[in-house]
């Protein structure tokens, strides 16, 4: 996730409070398949996401490390996190 940028946009087509929750991140949405990112392996979270795919969307989960994503979920949704300023 070195050098990613967060789309707002992705992240709510699953809910951004959800991924949020959930330490998650969409890297990619298209016609054919969505890309989310996990911090860890979750069979409940990948059967609740696949439960509001549509039929024949493909949805592929890749591992990341909790810190990462949390540095890029904070970079966005809490920036004054990232700079040690309130």
């Amino acid at each position: 996730l070195e050098c990613f940028t967060l789309k707002k946009a992705l992240q709510q087509k699953i809910g951004e409070e959800y991924a949020l929750r959930n330490k998650m991140i969409v890297l990619k949405d298209d016609r054919r398949s969505m890309e989310v990112v996990l911090s860890e392996p979750s069979i409940f979270i990948q059967e609740e996401l696949r439960k509001f795919m549509p039929a024949g969307k493909e949805l592929v989960f890749k591992l990341a490390d909790p810190h990462e994503i949390l540095q890029v979920l904070r970079s966005t949704y809490d920036p004054y996190s990232m700079t040690g300023y309130a």
